[in-house]
C-alpha cells in the first residue's frame, strides 16, 4: 500500500491480544479530527468501477440489480 501512495504511519494492523482477529491499533494518541490513514483514489473500489468493468457487475446493471 505505501508503494502506492498509502499513508498511515501511526496505526498498526495486528493480531489481536485477546482474540483470534486481526484489528487496527494506534500507536499513539489521537487528536480529534486528525488523519489516521491516507488511501489513494487509485487504491479505492467503488460500486461504479465494479458495475462497469467487471462481468458481474454489468451483469447486475442489466438486470437492473443495483442500488438507486
Amino acid at each position: 500500500m505505501n508503494e502506492q501512495g498509502a499513508e498511515f504511519p501511526d496505526i498498526e494492523i495486528r493480531q489481536s491480544d485477546r482474540t483470534n482477529m486481526r484489528g487496527v491499533y494506534a500507536k499513539r494518541d489521537f487528536k480529534e479530527g486528525e488523519t489516521l490513514l491516507y488511501v489513494p483514489d487509485v487504491m479505492c473500489i467503488t460500486l461504479d468501477m465494479i458495475y462497469n468493468t467487471t462481468e458481474i457487475g454489468k451483469q447486475f446493471v442489466e438486470k437492473n440489480l443495483t442500488e438507486g
